[in-house]
């Protein structure tokens, strides 16, 4: 499955909780969250992830809802995730889109810079280096961590 036309928050949300609770495998790939993402080239267009996973509203009521019914169960499930990998305690699915989301947050970074707050939290948070390259890590300024907490 691709995601085009969909809200990239709801199918990332979709697969979080499948991956959790019945092992699913993402039914998309990370190119093709990417793409969903506009995180496919290397343009910078200043958006933050925020703005990316609630893709492009239809009206202000869509917008709304997106923001205060959707991202807060991505933001709470995508914590969830980094600690379950942190604590090696996520099932095969899990990884993958750790992997995947890795990808983006790192592509956020290296393209747009440190802009948004909810990039640099999960890279801060996420410890392991295959999800998250220290080249990424290290564009973030020393008091990022400090400021964030």
């Amino acid at each position: 499955m691709q995601l085009n036309g969909r809200v990239p928050a709801r199918e990332v949300n979709k697969a979080l909780l499948a991956a959790k609770n019945k092992g699913a495998m993402p039914p998309f790939t990370e190119a093709a969250l990417l793409e969903a993402l506009h995180l496919e080239g290397d343009e910078p267009d200043g958006l933050t992830l925020m703005e990316r996973f609630m893709g492009q509203p239809k009206s202000l009521a869509v917008d709304i809802t997106r923001l205060l019914l959707v991202m807060p169960f991505l933001v709470t499930r995508a914590d969830r995730l980094i600690l379950s990998v942190n604590e090696g305690s996520a099932n095969q699915a899990q990884e993958a889109l750790a992997l995947m989301l890795g990808a983006v947050v790192s592509k956020q970074i290296l393209r747009e810079g440190d802009i948004c707050s909810t990039a640099r939290l999960m890279v801060l948070d996420c410890k392991r280096d295959d999800i998250i390259a220290p080249e990424v890590r290290a564009l973030l300024p020393p008091e990022a961590e400090e400021v964030d907490r």
